[in-house]
């Protein structure tokens, strides 16, 4: 049986162990063990969409990165671009904006709250109407895609809390517009009826 060396991870998922008892330090081919699991998966899958993709391993308390380039054949892979880091640190290019989605969903609220507080220097209300209409499908849009986004980013090793504040503040957005918006969508269905 093979030597075990250390478990890499993709993007925080473990992928596999290196079959050697030193861990990889220079570029070259290395035979590795994979796990099933979602990790050995997303790794392959970019791989094959972007002909690399950025790994790491821990050793004793620093973290090392490395590029797989290619996969010539089953438990082979050919690495390069070692670099050690402070364990714990993430690079900037993988690190997860996990309040993205949330700073998103917050996004059309304050659009609409900063709305109600202008002075829009005119009584065209049919103007001002439409501005608000815009202003609410708009953000019901973009509600919908931070959800979306804070759940690709919840499966792809993001955290239960951030999912639940984006999707929380979507919601709200959605619920306090949704009536609204429609009735306005029935309004507008039914004048155009036959």
């Amino acid at each position: 049986m093979d030597a075990k060396g250390p478990d890499f991870m993709f993007e925080g998922m473990l992928v596999g162990f290196f079959k050697a008892d030193a861990a990889p330090a220079v570029d070259g081919s290395y035979s590795y063990e994979p796990y099933r699991g979602p990790g050995h998966y997303r790794m392959q899958t970019e791989l094959r969409r972007s002909g690399s993709a950025r790994c790491y391993y821990l050793s004793g308390s620093q973290r090392v990165s490395f590029t797989v380039s290619a996969c010539p054949e089953y438990g082979m892979l050919q690495l390069t671009a070692f670099q050690p880091e402070a364990a714990g640190a993430e690079p900037a290019a993988q690190k997860p904006r996990a309040f993205l989605p949330a700073g998103l969903a917050a996004l059309p609220s304050a659009v609409l709250l900063a709305m109600n507080t202008l002075s829009w220097g005119t009584t065209d209300w049919d103007t001002i109407v439409l501005a608000f209409q815009i202003a609410t499908y708009a953000g019901l849009a973009i509600a919908l895609l931070a959800i979306y986004l804070a759940i690709r980013q919840f499966r792809r090793s993001g955290s239960h809390t951030a999912l639940g504040i984006s999707v929380a503040i979507a919601l709200g957005f959605i619920v306090w517009v949704g009536p609204d918006a429609y009735l306005d969508l029935a309004a507008a269905l039914s004048s155009a009826g036959p």
